[in-house]
């Protein structure tokens, strides 16, 4: 499956890692080297869209002026397994970066970070090249090699790890020395390159690997790493414990121990927050945060990577016209969406990729907008009046039933029959693998993003071959444009192609985008330092950042 996260409608399952994501879990629970950093309270802002409720968006939180002994912080859930190529729900990228590191980081800031390794070459379209950091030592004292690399690399693309479908153009990797490892592709990919920044790129111990077999990231002592902390205890469903590493590689962490509390209630959540009973949490609903209230506490909202779309199951019949697709478009209030779905800290999309997966400096779109007399028309020389579609969710959050509703409404408004069908989250669940679980369903409501902080990511799942591109969406111009943003990670002829490419989508609607939202983070009184966005809280080694106010 692709490493992108995509998540229909459903709470609590691990996403997939998949060039993109069904952002499942994460979607569900509200989200969904060095880095510089601002020293203000504020932090620097993104650029990337309007923040919620007229608070500015951040990339950090105030700088911390003290080291601290131990601080809590809230998740919602938890892995099945710390084994980056079984797992890649959100719940294991808030953990796992802080014990067990990656090539590189997605930094906060947006660019990316030095991590194990120091510099990556690209000598050729086909051929990347990785420069290891030295003196690097595993938490069990062995020093970290290329073999290692290779190992760990070898492990992410192998048949059944969930990022096999992301490293598809990887045909080897080799060491070239003991700092040195070369990475031959099929094809010129540039996505490649960004996704050793995300858990396709951990390293581990290939000994240890070895050692630990079938076992490995199911328990503590199933961990190695080179990360700033170890874990020290998994207590499932209850609390997972870090202790500062003795012999890390980098600046050390400002904690002692973290104590990560498994709370899946939200409402439980954010009471915890709000008593100061836990310290902080980057699993805050967008839509509840505005509610969590506590003396010396502090709430940031920072550039999500994920859109909440209509995702689209068949191009048969009324479907398969184009005009009635973008007529569903022109009909839908994604204000009114933002007020509905998110307590109004969301706000309406104007493009499949989440304004935070854009460069810095990137013009972004202005929001869909509606027009329910240029819809009806469409609808009319379509020949869709009357037309019936059959819309399935789970509803299993508050953000899910009203966005449900909302497009039933749009339909209803320009003569399209859509009817509401409730599902099971085993069945939203089978949506992404069973196309047998898709019959008798034409649209449902799915999240989707970047795991590489990419929007090629997502575009690409819009041609033949896409992990997502359920109803076999084709277009001859969109093919190329991907192809030729693939061969670069950077430069304004990327930059072209990619907006080229956004416009056919824009007009095709193959899927429909609905309202963006972004993260939310929030500090008690007690702590402070760590990143505020979605790429610096899944990807990013967070945690040794936090310290005392």
């Amino acid at each position: 499956m692709p490493p992108h996260r995509s998540s229909f409608a459903r709470a609590g399952a691990p996403a997939i890692a998949t060039a993109f994501v069904l952002v499942v879990g994460m979607a569900m629970a509200g989200c969904a080297g060095s880095s510089g950093r601002s020293s203000d309270d504020s932090s620097s802002g993104t650029g990337a869209s309007p923040a919620p409720t007229g608070a500015k968006l951040s990339t950090w939180s105030a700088k911390p002026k003290a080291a601290i002994d131990s601080f809590s912080w809230a998740l919602s859930g938890e892995p099945s397994t710390f084994d980056w190529t079984k797992d890649n729900s959100s719940h294991s990228g808030r953990v796992l970066p802080n014990v067990v590191e990656r090539l590189f980081f997605k930094d906060p800031d947006g660019g990316r970070s030095p991590g194990l390794a120091v510099k990556l070459r690209t000598p050729s379209p086909r051929t990347i090249d990785v420069k290891l950091r030295r003196h690097v030592r595993f938490h069990d004292g062995s020093a970290m090699t290329a073999r290692d690399v290779v190992a760990s690399l070898d492990r992410s693309r192998a048949k059944g790890s969930v990022w096999s479908y992301a490293l598809r153009s990887i045909d080897d990797v080799t060491a070239r020395g003991p700092y040195r490892v070369r990475i031959s592709l099929s094809r010129p990919d540039s996505l490649v390159g960004s996704y050793l920044s995300t858990a396709a790129g951990t390293v581990e111990s290939a000994s240890f690997l070895k050692k630990a077999g079938d076992k490995y990231g199911s328990a503590p002592q199933y961990l190695d790493g080179t990360g700033a902390f170890t874990m020290t205890r998994w207590t499932r469903g209850t609390e997972i414990d870090l202790r500062r590493a003795p012999n890390y590689w980098g600046t050390p962490a400002l904690a002692r121990h973290v104590q990560m509390k498994i709370i899946e209630d939200s409402e439980t959540r954010d009471q915890a927050l709000a008593s100061g009973e836990i310290d902080g949490s980057s699993a805050v609903g967008s839509g509840s945060a505005p509610e969590i209230k506590s003396p010396g506490g502090h709430m940031y909202y920072g550039a999500g990577t994920s859109t909440w779309s209509v995702a689209l199951f068949n191009s048969h019949g009324v479907l398969g016209d184009p005009r009635v697709r973008r007529a569903l478009s022109l009909a839908i209030n994604r204000a009114g969406l933002v007020a509905a779905a998110s307590n109004g800290t969301a706000v309406p999309a104007g493009d499949f990729a989440a304004p935070g997966l854009w460069p810095r400096g990137s013009d972004r779109l202005p929001p869909l907008r509606k027009d329910t007399a240029k819809a009806t028309k469409l609808i009319d020389a379509a020949g869709a009046q009357g037309k019936k579609l059959v819309l399935s969710y789970s509803a299993q959050s508050s953000t899910v039933t009203p966005m449900a509703t909302a497009v039933r409404a749009a339909g209803q408004s320009i003569g399209l029959n859509i009817q509401l069908k409730e599902v099971s989250t085993a069945v939203t669940n089978a949506f992404v693998s069973d196309p047998k679980s898709r019959r008798g369903t034409d649209l449902s409501l799915a999240m989707i993003g970047s795991q590489s902080g990419d929007p090629l990511e997502v575009y690409r799942e819009f041609t033949p071959g896409g992990f997502l591109n359920f109803a076999g969406y084709s277009n001859a111009k969109l093919n190329a444009l991907v192809k030729s943003a693939a061969r670069s990670e950077s430069g304004a002829k990327r930059i072209a192609a990619l907006k080229k490419a956004r416009g056919i989508l824009l007009h095709d609607m193959p899927w429909i985008p609905l309202i963006s939202s972004p993260v939310a983070v929030y500090f008690g009184k007690r702590v402070t330092g760590g990143p505020t966005n979605a790429a610096g809280t899944q990807n990013f080694p967070w945690a040794k950042y936090v310290g005392g106010r």
